[in-house]
């Protein structure tokens, strides 16, 4: 699954245009390396993302989403969020 879709259906961002952005400005990263939007995620992958009020977000991919929606109350079945100081 590409990233900017995967942050955005887990609700991290509101659209795949603001993941695509947070992508492509170097603050998702994996294992050190920036992804771009277009990267693939992975169950058990781990990203660092780093949010325009500079929150950074370590999320672990516990399941990928079957559909191209998750409603607000599923979302923590495919991620776990965990919030570091900036």
């Amino acid at each position: 699954m590409r990233t900017d879709i995967y942050l955005k259906l887990i609700g991290v961002f509101k659209t795949r245009s603001q993941a695509g952005k947070a992508c492509s400005g170097g603050f998702v990263k994996s294992r050190g390396k920036v992804l771009k939007s277009a990267s693939g995620v992975a169950r058990g992958d781990l990203l660092e993302v780093v949010k325009p009020d500079g929150r950074i977000l370590h999320i672990k991919i516990t399941e990928l989403p079957g559909s191209r929606q998750v409603s607000r109350r599923d979302r923590g079945k495919y991620c776990e969020i965990t919030e570091a100081e900036a």
